[in-house]
C-alpha cells in the first residue's frame, strides 16, 4: 500500500473488526449466562464453528499471502542484502515497510514495535528524532549518527524525502535502491556484533559511531527466534557488544560456559577472554520455567483429586461398579 492511499478504507475495516468482536463477546455472554444449560454446549460449539470455520474460510480465501507479506522490488533488494542479518534497516514511514514484518523476510528494523517498553533501549531510540504515533516512525530531522550506532545501514524513505536528505549530505550516503516511490540510502553503521576494550567505549561510540573503532566478529548467525551464534577472535580480554536490546531472561555461553550478560547503554555486553571464542545466546526467561512447573504441578493435583473423588464415590455407592466412569 502506498503512502496516503486507502487509509480511510483501512480505518473502516478496523471499525468493522472491532464491531464484530463486540458482537462475538455479547453472543458468548448470552450463551454462557442466559441460555438453558441443556443448550449451552451445542450453542457454544455452533458459535465456535461460525467464528473459526465460516469466517476463517471467507477470510483466508479472500486474502492471499501476497497481501500479508508482499514481494516488491524494495523487499527483494533488502532480502538479498541480509544473508545473515549483520546490519539493520530503518523505515522513515512505517507504511513503506511495516515494523515487525521484517522478521518474515529475514531482516530487522531499528524502529520495531517492541511488545515491552524497555527504558534503556527506548532512550536510545528517542535519540533518532521526534517519534510519530503509529508504526513507530519518526519525523525529520533524523539523527543519522544514532541510526548508525544502532546498526541501521539501510534507510528506507519516500523518494522525495530521501532525495532531499541525499542532497544535504551527499558524501555520507549512497543510493542502494530506487524506484518510482521509494529510495533506500545506505550508510556506514556499526554491525550487530563487535568487540571493544571496555564497556565505557560504548559511550564514546554513541557520540561518534565510527565502524573503524570497533573489531567486527568473525561470523554471526541469527536464528528466527532471536538466538545468536557468534565466532570471534579477541586479541585481548574485551567485551562483545550485541547491537540488540538488553532484557532479563537472555542467557549466554562462551565456549560452553554460562556467562553474565551486562547492560551497556541498553545493549547487551558479554565479557570475553583473549583468543578464539564461540558465543551462543538464547532467550530463556525464568518465568517460562516457573510456568511449566506450576502447570505440571496443577495437572498432577487435578489428576489426584479426580482419582480420589471417583474412588470415594465408588466406595460410597454413588458410582456403580460397572459404570464407564469407574476407576480400574
Amino acid at each position: 500500500m502506498q503512502p496516503g492511499v486507502n487509509i480511510g478504507r483501512m480505518n473502516q475495516w478496523q471499525l468493522i473488526f472491532i464491531g464484530t468482536f463486540a458482537v462475538d463477546f455479547l453472543l458468548v455472554w448470552l450463551v454462557l449466562f442466559r441460555a438453558s444449560p441443556r443448550y449451552r454446549l451445542p450453542l457454544l460449539l455452533l458459535l465456535v464453528f461460525v467464528e473459526t470455520g465460516l469466517h476463517g474460510a471467507i477470510y483466508n480465501t479472500a486474502s492471499s499471502q501476497q497481501n500479508f507479506y508482499p514481494q516488491s522490488p524494495t523487499v527483494d533488494y533488502l532480502s538479498k542484502e541480509f544473508p545473515n542479518g549483520y546490519y539493520k534497516t530503518f523505515t522513515a514511514e512505517g507504511i513503506l515497510l511495516p515494523p515487525n514484518l521484517g522478521s518474515w523476510y529475514g531482516f530487522n528494523h531499528v524502529n520495531d514495535n517492541d511488545a515491552v517498553g524497555l527504558k534503556t533501549y527506548g532512550d536510545l531510540k528517542k535519540g533518532i528524532g521526534t517519534l510519530v504515533g503509529g508504526w513507530d516512525t519518526y519525523g525529520e530531522p533524523l539523527n543519522m549518527d544514532r541510526l548508525s550506532f544502532l546498526g541501521a545501514k539501510y534507510l528506507v524513505f519516500p523518494k522525495e524525502a530521501g532525495k532531499k536528505i541525499l542532497e544535504t549530505n551527499p558524501t555520507r550516503f549512497k543510493i542502494g535502491f530506487e524506484d518510482g516511490n521509494t529510495i533506500i540510502l545506505t550508510q556506514m553503521a556499526l554491525p550487530r556484533a563487535y568487540t571493544v576494550g571496555s564497556i565505557e567505549t560504548v559511550q564514546e561510540l554513541l557520540a561518534s559511531p565510527n565502524p573503524n573503532l570497533v573489531q567486527p566478529v568473525k561470523t554471526y548467525e541469527l536464528a528466527i527466534n532471536g538466538s545468536e551464534k557468534i565466532n570471534v577472535h579477541a586479541e585481548r580480554d574485551s567485551y562483545l557488544i550485541l547491537n540488540e536490546n538488553y532484557y532479563p531472561g537472555w542467557e549466554a555461553t562462551v565456549n560452553g560456559k554460562v556467562v553474565e550478560i551486562k547492560n551497556a547503554l541498553g545493549l547487551r555486553a558479554i565479557a570475553l577472554q583473549a583468543g578464539d571464542n564461540t558465543v551462543d545466546t538464547a532467550y530463556k526467561p525464568r518465568s517460562v520455567r516457573t510456568g511449566i512447573y506450576v502447570s505440571l504441578l496443577s495437572f498432577l493435583v487435578w489428576g489426584y483429586c479426580l482419582a480420589t473423588t471417583r474412588k470415594r464415590k465408588l466406595l460410597t455407592g454413588d458410582l456403580p461398579a460397572n459404570s464407564s466412569e469407574s476407576v480400574s
